[in-house]
C-alpha cells in the first residue's frame, strides 16, 4: 500500500477461520491457504478510512469472482 510498510506478516499453506454471517452471530469456518498483514501509516502518508479500505478489499474479492455475504453495520462506518 502505498505510503505505508508493513509491520508484521503471518502466512499459512493451510489454516481454519470463522467468518461471521448475521446480526446473530452465525458463522461459516472456512479452510485453506491463510494470510494477515498488518500494514503501518509512514510519517505523512494519508490514512484512509475503515470504509474506505473495506471498499478495496471488498472491490478486489469481487474482481476476482468473490461475492460478499455479510457487512456489520462497523464496516459500513
Amino acid at each position: 500500500m502505498p505510503g505505508f510498510y508493513i509491520n508484521n506478516y503471518e502466512a499459512h499453506d493451510f489454516g481454519a477461520f470463522k467468518f461471521l454471517l448475521s446480526d446473530d452471530d452465525k458463522t461459516q469456518r472456512v479452510e485453506g491457504r491463510f494470510w494477515q498483514i498488518q500494514y503501518i501509516a509512514k510519517e505523512g502518508a494519508k490514512v484512509p478510512s475503515p470504509l474506505e479500505v473495506s471498499r478495496n478489499y471488498r472491490n478486489a474479492f469481487t474482481a476476482k469472482g468473490g461475492k460478499q455475504r455479510y457487512t456489520t453495520s462497523e464496516s459500513e462506518h
